[in-house]
């Protein structure tokens, strides 16, 4: 690939390490595995959590927008809508398939009781289905984006910033309806797609990594103390200034990749395993982090089951990683 898009690899596999150091982090929000309490308080783990949450899977939206803008007008790839949304099909609908039944549901059933209705309702209604909500989104953005990607090509900066923003606050309106299949989330997310196309088209420049990560953690720190307050006016000013919030991150650190991009630490074997591996690392890491969790919470102080947490975690991933590799039918049913 060109040089001048090594950035988009590098910065989604950094990205993929960060779900995992996010997620290592989340059970003390006191919102993520609820079926079992954090035995020992830690709030700063929490909001590190959140802040990594607040821009981590954009950046894997955005630079997908930049990769598909790239290829699909520059190099004349997809050139036909059913055979590109086939083809996306089979690399996401067939892992979503089949880790929902063999990896995701058994945890559900061990951890949460889950019975069949709720099954049901997480993995074939989609609302909620782990971290498998990411691929079941982003087939339907794949869907939606693809009639649309023509039009697209006309657009100006400024106009398309104001309509990425009208279809986040939109995605907003459908969540608040409780609309199945993650299309409240498509809609968040194809706004994203949308500017990594359009960064791409106007060959856009991304600044200075600093001047967003100062930008960024300003308004997630508004956005954080305004979600204390009930108010439904308070609401409405916190959820206006969210897609600021992640776009303020994911512009921080894809400008500071494209800044490191001749860094060695990207040439490395374990970054290049990671690289290679980044997608089904994603798929399997949650389960891993709950089994952790369960064994050794309130038998370690939190910092100690965060660093057990994320390196079990990346260790298991990767030997599942290596195993499904060697084999075709593994490799096609996690997408590859």
């Amino acid at each position: 690939m060109e040089r001048k898009i090594l950035f988009c690899d590098q910065a989604k596999t950094l990205m993929m390490l960060l779900v995992i150091v996010s997620h290592s982090m989340a059970f003390y929000k006191g919102t993520w595995f609820t079926a079992l309490k954090p035995a020992d308080a830690a709030p700063l783990f929490g909001y590190a959590s959140a802040y990594c949450g607040s821009f981590d899977i954009f950046v894997f939206t955005f630079v997908s927008g930049y990769l598909f803008q790239h290829l699909k007008f520059e190099r004349g790839k997809y050139p036909f809508y059913k055979s590109f949304i086939k083809k996306k099909a089979l690399r996401l609908l067939t892992p979503y398939a089949f880790l929902a039944a063999f990896w995701c549901v058994p945890f559900q059933i061990y951890f949460f009781h889950a019975d069949g209705a709720e099954l049901f309702k997480k993995f074939v209604l989609g609302y909620n289905p782990s971290q498998l909500w990411y691929i079941l989104m982003l087939f339907f953005l794949f869907v939606v984006i693809y009639p649309a990607s023509q039009k697209i090509q006309s657009l100006k900066t400024f106009p398309a910033f104001f309509i990425a923003f009208a279809i986040y606050i939109f995605g907003m309106l459908l969540y608040a309806l409780s609309i199945p299949f993650q299309l409240p989330a498509t809609c968040l997310h194809t706004a994203f797609f949308l500017l990594g196309m359009i960064f791409r088209k106007n060959n856009l420049a991304f600044g200075a990594w600093y001047k967003f990560a100062a930008v960024h953690f300003i308004l997630f720190c508004i956005t954080q103390y305004l979600s204390k307050d009930p108010a439904m006016a308070i609401k409405i000013v916190r959820y206006s200034i969210m897609p600021f919030v992640n776009m303020a991150g994911t512009l921080m650190i894809i400008s500071a990749v494209k800044d490191f991009q001749s860094a060695e630490v990207w040439n490395s074997p374990i970054f290049k395993f990671f690289k290679e591996n980044s997608f089904t690392m994603y798929l399997v890491h949650q389960q891993i982090v709950y089994c952790t969790i369960s064994i050794f919470n309130g038998l370690v102080a939190p910092p100690v089951l965060v660093i057990i947490n994320f390196v079990t975690a990346l260790s298991v991933s990767s030997v599942i990683c290596v195993i499904f590799n060697n084999f075709r039918a593994t490799r096609f049913l996690i997408g590859k």
